[in-house]
């Protein structure tokens, strides 16, 4: 929801724009996509994938001139965990219900897309992406002599900290949670094909979208994400309404 709110701010930005950037990037949402995207016949990850995957990233961002600090999640913070029990006792008990859910989709269908995505997300969290998986993929980086960072909790919340203290020019994520956190120049779809990628900038977002830090927060509690369940029946367009 966050980002539709959000996409009218959006500049496209070639690649090479990139060279010489310091970027922090969320090493967990890649982990996540690949272990999403690359699945055998069986539906199960693909043995190395993620290495493979990070390799290929690696290669084009080095190719560009970017300069990488990747930031790993911590964590998950007391909040985010309560907000995920409420997601799955949710789920179990409209599951028991077959007249409940028909009720549900039939009046607030996306409301239930958004709710199972973030529950399928978080599970993809918690039981997909292994230690092993994160040592392994923390010694790619070190052959690449490429620096990253272990968050206390969230990963996008330590790469915005990160650009806070000037350490970095720019976060790379595709959690939408970064502009919440206060992220200045946030990079969404670096891997796009036409070789452009979005640059969403708060300086931008406030302008044109009259969209400050308090309002995304705001906006967040509305249309709920990892911290919050969000109001019922609410999209992007009442939630700018109701700003």
């Amino acid at each position: 929801g966050l980002w539709k709110l959000v996409e009218p701010a959006a500049r496209p930005v070639p690649m090479e724009d990139l060279a010489d950037l310091r970027l922090a990037i969320d090493a967990s949402i890649w982990l996540q996509h690949f272990l999403k995207a690359q699945r055998g016949p069986d539906g199960t990850p693909i043995p190395g994938a993620h290495l493979l995957g990070f390799f290929r990233r690696i290669c084009k961002l080095l190719y560009y001139g970017v300069r990488p600090v990747f930031v790993f999640d911590g964590p998950a913070p007391e909040l985010k965990r309560r907000t995920l029990v409420r997601f799955d006792a949710f789920f179990s008990q409209i599951q028991k219900d077959g007249d409940r859910v028909r009720t549900f989709r039939a009046g607030l269908q996306q409301d239930l897309k958004s709710m199972d995505d973030r529950r399928r997300k978080e599970m993809r969290d918690t039981s997909e992406v292994t230690t092993e998986m994160i040592r392994e993929t923390r010694e790619l980086l070190a052959y690449f002599n490429i620096p990253y960072v272990d968050a206390p909790s969230e990963a996008e919340a330590q790469c915005v900290e990160l650009e806070r203290l000037g350490l970095v020019d720019g976060v790379v994520t595709d959690d939408g949670d970064a502009l919440l956190f206060g992220a200045q120049n946030l990079y969404r779809n670096v891997f796009r094909k036409d070789k452009y990628v979005e640059l969403y900038q708060a300086s931008v977002l406030s302008r044109d979208l009259d969209l400050d830090l308090d309002h995304l927060v705001a906006a967040g509690l509305l249309l709920g994400g990892d911290y919050a369940d969000g109001i019922i029946g609410v999209g992007p367009v009442l939630a700018k309404d109701m700003l």
